[in-house]
């Protein structure tokens, strides 16, 4: 846990500012990150699909291998860059793919070890555990990059990180993790209403925060002419806040959440309203306090229905909602971003408004409606849910199925443009007369 968060705060969370510092613009690494996360889209299909990938025999073995193997490929990110940079793209998006199975892995084993209170538990102390080493990974950031010049000081840091992340997976060698079992699930009823609302809260909240993730800091950088460390302080002061706001919304009541939901919105206003780099440190704060009980708010829903619907597809919904979030934020940026900076921020401001509507209206927790119509506007929600993720599904399926018959048209071409090849060869040698 303490590892983990050490790896991912360096890795992922300084990803955007290394591509920005190696040369790209921004609208190009939103690209990247988008192509990234429709593949790990993809992913996130097939594991739901045929989850027999995931669990049965070999559960442990199969976590250990994806485990390692994420932290390998992240870790190799900055010498693609710099060596080999016609292999960004597939090695990160590779990268970003194997988030997905280890994710998804992680929250099965977790919620079928524990009881519903034990794992509300789990995950507070998780996050606050995970933010104190991610507080440690974005010091160690803001004193190589303040420190060090040159592109280099990211190799150095990547290195560490993965280094880190290897000791993590390590510890799983030695972690008692339960096999966990298969179970039918429910197709109807009030958990599954519940969980595709929550599902689709969390997506827009989540792609909100994509947009933020990825220009946040390349802004305060580009544009209001910040140090490089400053962006990174933006993240530890996050995460710092995270430690504490952890632990303060895990014992609160759904009631209290609303409060925090109202100021998520705000935020993206806040940053583009305020010129001085260093007020953005107590934005960041606010918007971390805020986006910690949103998150835990989710978690807190899906751990009360994971035991009554089913472990398998709660853990990978909660998996999906992130990755699919993120190729809504980021498709959305992509396409803002061509108006500027502005229009980046106010998609994400319109994101978090749609998730919070979805909050007051549909989760009926936390509902500012009856509870006979917040169950009336779920409903309704799920339906819509169930029509978007048929299409999806159908859609990552037909560009699969085009994908792989364009690949064997392509294998085939090059087979009968070699036939041929060798043909004239052997013709020229038997005549002799071979140029």
């Amino acid at each position: 846990m303490l590892a983990g968060g050490f790896y991912v705060s360096i890795t992922r969370g300084l990803a955007p500012i290394f591509f920005i510092i190696y040369g790209l613009e921004l609208a190009e690494v939103l690209k990247l990150n988008l192509i990234a996360y429709l593949i790990a889209l993809a992913v996130s299909w097939i594991f739901y699909t045929f989850r027999s990938v995931v669990v049965g025999r070999g559960f442990k073995h199969k976590l250990l291998f994806f485990h390692t193997l994420e932290r390998l490929m992240w870790g190799s990110i900055p010498f693609v860059a710099l060596y080999k940079p016609q292999l960004l793209y597939p090695i990160y998006s590779l990268a970003m793919a194997l988030t997905v199975p280890v994710s998804i892995m992680l929250n099965i084993a977790m919620m079928s070890s524990f009881d519903t209170a034990t794992l509300k538990r789990v995950y507070a102390y998780r996050n606050a555990f995970g933010s104190i080493s991610t507080a440690i990974g974005q010091t160690l950031s803001m004193i190589v990059i303040a420190a060090i010049e040159g592109i280099y000081k990211y190799v150095l840091l990547y290195v560490v990180a993965m280094s880190i992340g290897l000791i993590s997976s390590a510890i799983l060698v030695y972690a008692s993790i339960k096999t966990p079992e298969v179970r039918e699930e429910v197709s109807v009823g009030i958990e599954a209403v519940k969980s595709s609302t929550v599902f689709t809260f969390l997506t827009f909240l989540t792609a909100a925060g994509a947009v933020l993730g990825i220009s946040w800091g390349p802004y305060i950088v580009k544009e209001l002419k910040a140090e490089e460390y400053l962006a990174v302080a933006l993240g530890f002061a996050m995460t710092l806040t995270n430690t504490g706001a952890a632990v303060f919304w895990s014992g609160k009541s759904y009631g209290l959440y609303r409060h925090a939901l109202t100021i998520l919105p705000l935020i993206p206003v806040a940053i583009t309203s305020i010129k001085l780099p260093y007020l953005h440190i107590a934005i960041a704060v606010a918007y971390s306090f805020a986006n910690v009980a949103a998150n835990l708010l989710a978690s807190f829903i899906f751990a009360e229905i994971a035991k009554r619907f089913s472990i398998y597809r709660a853990s990978t919904m909660l998996s999906t909602a992130f990755v699919l979030a993120q190729v809504v934020g980021l498709g959305a940026a992509y396409a803002a971003s061509t108006y500027g900076t502005q229009a980046l921020f106010l998609t994400s401001t319109v994101l978090a408004g749609i998730s919070i509507a979805i909050a007051f209206l549909a989760i009926p927790e936390i509902a500012l409606v009856a509870p006979e119509l917040s169950m009336a506007y779920a409903a309704h929600i799920h339906g819509v849910s169930l029509a978007l993720y048929n299409f999806t599904i159908s859609t990552v399926r037909s560009y699969a199925v085009i994908s792989v018959k364009a690949l064997a048209l392509a294998l085939a071409l090059i087979a009968l443009y070699t036939v041929f090849r060798l043909l004239y060869y052997v013709i020229h040698l038997l005549v002799g007369t071979i140029p």
